[in-house]
């Protein structure tokens, strides 16, 4: 313990960063002990301690970022104080850091080399251009400081997540998350407050999404898990996962989690041997007569909407469809600017059509009432950023996806299964978001940003050979002090 602390302490005199903040938070700490809301003078000290925790481990502040990811209504504080975001202070921090852990040591920096920020710049300033020729200037402006807000995100998660990170500690972190939102999603259900689930995301979509983003990694624990307690926990997390799906009552989820469960099998296909074949099969039967007995039958009245021109949402859908097309028929190359189908669609003929205030807050505008996204991040991105912007980022994407196979593929060569089925379980959690892009609009969504920086997180560990490769993360030393699978 003694030794962690002075390691916390130990402020390393060539990086200035720490002795000016120290400074800085003491001058706070001094003025708010003379002022009216003395009380607050704690809370420098607690931001100091924090702020050399993280010093000394900045990965903790991207598994807390990681953390808050299922609960994007209550990551703000409370009173005058909503607008500020708890992942955007550790964001900042991390960012700063980055920037004067750059003098001290180079080895952030090349964590940081990736042909993925070329792809990134171009996709920049196209938007860039695209809000300077846009008739909503102004609006869309607001959009380019979230994207550079999600590149820095990219960023600190490259520089800064070690290897034990990605294999064990970011896995968990997501998994516990979502799992805890599901739990508080599920008793907000139960008690007639959420007449879909959402818990503390933003939509009971957005809380599909990320339930099936977390589905691959399960999975990945299920076939490696070495401790029986653990072994045990992987079935309430699977049924507690299902619910949870279930009653968000997505369409659009059950869509993606059929394409995603492929995805799965196709992923694991090595370790299915004849007798684990069948066993799979038997409780695939035995899962699908489970939930034909125990879903509820809205559900299944939701499900047989899809396609429906007469149910309200699909019809919306369409529309959404036809305005898109409307506005890139108009500007085809660099499109409306970053973000501006909203207010396409609110000054459109369609927007006319469906002008219905819906359940929002009083305190909103009339005109922001009429805003609706595309419900299709690529629509969004077309419409916005034009044909040139879509192309930019489908380069994005399509570059991270390539990584994640070529780092799936080293692994596979060198003999570390484990690990290249780790990747591959990242990738199909991926590959789920990209999926679930055309049917919801956020080019920012944080698993989004969080698989570009793990593709090529993934790409860098390829390259780096370990001792636990030839074992898998989920080794055990055995006597001798080496990792063997159990």
């Amino acid at each position: 313990m003694n030794g962690h602390i002075k390691r916390i302490l130990a402020v390393r005199t060539e990086n200035p960063f720490f002795a000016v903040l120290a400074f800085v938070l003491v001058g706070l700490a001094v003025a708010l002990l003379v002022s009216p809301i003395c009380p607050l003078a704690l809370a420098p000290g607690l931001v100091l301690l924090v702020a050399l925790v993280l010093g000394r481990w900045p990965e903790i502040g991207i598994y807390v970022i990681a953390a808050v990811i299922p609960f994007g209504t209550l990551r703000g504080f409370t009173g005058d104080f909503s607008f500020i975001r708890i992942h955007w202070l550790v964001g900042a921090f991390l960012a700063f850091l980055l920037v004067f852990h750059v003098l001290p040591s180079k080895q952030p920096m090349r964590n940081l080399r990736s042909g993925i920020w070329l792809r990134l710049l171009v996709f920049f300033v196209l938007a860039v251009l695209a809000m300077l020729f846009s008739p909503y200037r102004m609006m869309t402006l607001q959009a380019l400081p979230l994207y550079v807000a999600g590149y820095l995100f990219v960023a600190v998660t490259m520089a800064f997540l070690p290897r034990r990170g990605l294999t064990h500690r970011l896995p968990a972190v997501i998994l516990i998350s979502i799992a805890a939102g599901i739990v508080m999603g599920l008793w907000l259900y139960a008690s007639g407050r959420q007449e879909r689930v959402s818990g503390g995301a933003i939509s009971p979509n957005n809380m599909a999404l990320m339930i099936i983003f977390s589905i691959p990694l399960l999975v990945y624990w299920a076939f490696h898990a070495r401790r029986r307690l653990a072994r045990l926990i992987i079935v309430p997390l699977v049924a507690l996962s299902m619910a949870g799906l279930v009653t968000t009552y997505s369409r659009s989820g059950a869509i993606v989690f059929v394409a995603t469960a492929v995805g799965i099998f196709l992923a694991h296909k090595r370790r299915l041997t004849p007798r684990k074949f069948g066993l799979v099969l038997s409780a695939g039967a035995l899962a699908l007569a489970l939930v034909v007995a125990l879903v509820p039958s809205a559900y299944w009245k939701r499900q047989a909407a899809i396609g429906d021109e007469s149910d309200p949402a699909m019809s919306r859908r369409k529309a959404y469809v036809a305005c898109a097309t409307d506005a890139f028929r108009q500007r085809p190359l660099l499109g409306w600017g970053p973000s501006a189908f909203q207010y396409y669609w609110a000054d459109s003929y369609y927007g006319r059509q469906y002008r219905t205030r819906g359940k929002r807050e009083a305190t909103v505008s009339p005109e922001e009432q009429y805003r609706r996204t595309a419900h299709n991040t690529y629509l969004e991105v077309l419409v916005g950023n034009g044909l040139l912007g879509l192309a930019a980022f489908l380069a994005v994407l399509g570059f991270a996806y390539r990584d994640f196979l070529r780092a799936e593929k080293t692994f596979r060569q060198r003999g570390a299964e484990a690990m290249a089925q780790l990747v591959a379980s990242y990738r199909v959690a991926y590959l789920s978001v990209l999926l679930y892009l055309l049917f919801f609009s956020d080019v920012n969504h944080k698993y989004l940003l969080l698989s570009l920086a793990l593709s090529q997180v993934c790409r860098r560990e390829s390259g780096q050979p370990s001792p636990e490769d030839a074992a898998g993360p989920d080794a055990a030393p055995d006597a001798a002090g080496r990792r063997t699978l159990t």
